[in-house]
């Protein structure tokens, strides 16, 4: 789920600003504007705004690079006492799933 949430923040805030985040403030802010845009559109579960609030406390580092016109993420998070690290490259699009489609 830590890196699927990664990735959708970093498309979303490409689709809405046209340009890769390079920080975790940019996601944070780019999940709060989420947050509150699912808000108005339909009853957002508690747990679900409960998950999202503490999304980024399981991160531990998140590193931004670009690649040419992508951004590779390093991700590594907790979960349960465990440590995970993942690494994505994701491609500019037009759309946000067309951008997770294109992760690698």
């Amino acid at each position: 789920m830590v890196p699927f949430g990664v990735c959708l923040l970093a498309a979303e805030h490409y689709v809405a600003h046209k340009e890769w985040p390079l920080s975790q403030a940019e996601l944070e802010a780019q999940s709060a504007q989420l947050l509150k845009e699912l808000e108005k559109r339909s009853d957002l579960a508690p747990e679900e705004k409960e998950a999202w609030g503490s999304f980024f406390s399981h991160i531990t580092r998140l590193t931004f690079r670009r690649q040419g016109d992508s951004l590779k993420l390093r991700i590594e998070f907790r979960i349960d006492g465990k440590t995970f690290r993942r690494t994505v490259v994701l491609k500019p699009g037009a759309e946000v799933d067309a951008i997770l489609e294109s992760s690698a």
